[in-house]
C-alpha cells in the first residue's frame, strides 16, 4: 500500500518544487517512471529497427555493388561499401526515446527537487546532467547529420565524448545524493516530513 500512495503522492505533486520527501516516497516513484522509460526505450529500438533494415534493403536493391547483406536465422548483417554515401533516418527510433526522455524529466523534476531538499541540498543540482543529456542530444544529432553528407567533425565527436563521461559522472553524484540520507532536523526547504 505505501508503494500506491507514493505513486499517488508524486503525482498529486508534479508542480510542486518546495518542501521535502522523503526515500521511501521518492523510490517507488522514481523506479515506476525509470521502468516505464526503460520499456518504452526497448520498445521504440525495436519497432525503429524494423525501418533501418527496411531502409538498408531498399538501399541495397538499388545499389548492389555498395551493400553486403548476409542474412541467417537469427542474424541479419548489412555492411556498406565506404564511399557508399548512405545513413538510414533514425528518427524512429530516436524521437520515441527522446519523447520517452522528456516526458520522465518533467514527471522527476519536482519529485527529485523536493528528495534534493529533504537531503538539505538544492533542487538545482538536478539540472546539470539535464544539460548534459541536452547537449549531447544536440553534438550527436549534428553528427549523425554529419555522416550522411561526408566526413564528420572529429573535434565535435571528442566533445560530445567528453560531455558524455561528464553526464555520466554528474547523474551518478546525483543518484548518490538521492539516495543519501534524510537530514535529520528542520532545513530551509521546510520541516522533517512525516
Amino acid at each position: 500500500m505505501a508503494f500506491i500512495s507514493a505513486i499517488k503522492h508524486n503525482l498529486s505533486k508534479l508542480t510542486t518544487f518546495s518542501g521535502r520527501d522523503r526515500p521511501g516516497v521518492f523510490w517507488p516513484y522514481a523506479g515506476s517512471v525509470l521502468g516505464l522509460l526503460l520499456i518504452v526505450i526497448m520498445i521504440s529500438i525495436s519497432a525503429g529497427t524494423d525501418g533501418v533494415i527496411e531502409q538498408f534493403e531498399a538501399f541495397a536493391a538499388e545499389n548492389p555493388d555498395a551493400v553486403h547483406i548476409e542474412r541467417s536465422p537469427g542474424h541479419y548483417s548489412a555492411t556498406l561499401a565506404p564511399d557508399a554515401g548512405f545513413m538510414p533516418d533514425l528518427s524512429g527510433i530516436f524521437l520515441p526515446m527522446g519523447g520517452a526522455g522528456l516526458l520522465a524529466i518533467i514527471l522527476l523534476a519536482a519529485a527529485t527537487t523536493r528528495r534534493l531538499h529533504d537531503r538539505g541540498l538544492s533542487g538545482f543540482i538536478a539540472l546539470v546532467p539535464v544539460a548534459l543529456l541536452m547537449t549531447g542530444a544536440a553534438i550527436f544529432s549534428t553528427l549523425f547529420s554529419q555522416f550522411a553528407s561526408g566526413e564528420p567533425d572529429l573535434m565535435l565527436f571528442f566533445a560530445g565524448f567528453v560531455n558524455n563521461i561528464a553526464y555520466l559522472l554528474c547523474l551518478v553524484l546525483l543518484l548518490v545524493q538521492l539516495a543519501g540520507s534524510s537530514t535529520t532536523k528542520p532545513t530551509q526547504h521546510g520541516p522533517i516530513p512525516d
